[in-house]
């Protein structure tokens, strides 16, 4: 198996929306905010979702991709120091795009409740300097060969380089074994909209925490 992580070219958004929707199939905060939709609409839409987090992602922080053989395998998408959160006019464009594009399938009531969360989460964010890793992800079938470890080392690196922490959280409390090898301690846990949520930092090297 040979690999390769470079950063995303913007003609394989469709492909990157299309990988993260497979990834993120049994996420529970994605199962929260698209609970009811029918299987036929499910991948599209979260596709369509995906996508534009990524599009985001290329056009306000940084985007990598993995690829295994020359087959797309995983992507990141991460904010360095200082570009998280987002302008707040970029953030303003942001959900609007994603309200016209999931109102149809999810109905008013369903996406007001996604926003709450969106909302609590940006209130629960560190206030501390760091790099925002939003979305890593290597599809399963790739998976125990490498690839993850070598794909966050990137990010690893661009954090301590500048002397910052690595700040992300997740839904899934199976991944929590993982970052904690990573070297990332659990800052806070959040129950927001009836999913709970954990906050994980990963210090900068030769200022690390205690893992949990």
């Amino acid at each position: 198996m040979s690999f390769s992580i470079q950063p995303l070219n913007p003609a394989s958004l469709p492909a990157a929306g299309a990988l993260l929707a497979e990834a993120y199939t049994t996420d529970p905060s994605i199962l929260s905010y698209f609970d009811g939709i029918s299987p036929g609409r499910f991948m599209p839409l979260l596709a369509k979702y995906f996508t534009l987090l990524t599009e985001l992602g290329l056009a306000h922080g940084k985007v990598l991709s993995a690829t295994v053989d020359g087959d797309l395998s995983g992507i990141q998408i991460y904010y360095p120091p200082g570009k998280y959160p987002l302008p707040r006019r970029a953030q303003w464009r942001a959900q609007l795009t994603i309200a016209r594009t999931l109102i149809p399938a999810l109905g008013v009531r369903k996406l007001i409740q996604m926003s709450q969360v969106i909302s609590q989460l940006e209130e629960a964010h560190t206030t501390e300097p760091h790099l925002y890793l939003e979305i890593a992800c290597v599809l399963p079938r790739f998976q125990k060969q490498g690839l993850a470890t070598a794909f966050t080392r990137c990010v690893f690196t661009e954090a301590d380089a500048a002397g910052v922490a690595v700040y992300l959280e997740t839904s899934n409390p199976t991944n929590l074994p993982l970052w904690a090898k990573l070297g990332f301690c659990i800052s806070s846990k959040h129950d927001f909209g009836g999913t709970a949520y954990w906050s994980l930092l990963r210090s900068p090297l030769n200022h690390q925490r205690q893992p949990y």
